[in-house]
């Protein structure tokens, strides 16, 4: 995956700036930041710690999902 992001292994749990406590509080944070960088700080499961991940967000990627 581009962003490095593991699925059912990674866990967005915030960014630089905020602590994400909802997906509306993600997906607005995207909506923000469309197509500049975003550093999320992401949990991995199976490494029980954080680290962090730079995403562009863009919708028009023509994938499903968001």
């Amino acid at each position: 995956f581009k962003a490095g992001l593991i699925p059912g292994k990674d866990w967005i749990v915030g960014s630089a700036d905020l602590a994400i406590q909802s997906e509306d509080e993600f997906y607005q944070l995207m909506i923000q930041n469309k197509k500049r960088p975003v550093k999320l700080i992401v949990f991995n499961l199976d490494q029980n710690k954080c680290r962090e991940v730079i995403v562009v967000p863009d919708f028009d990627w023509g994938g499903e999902g968001w």
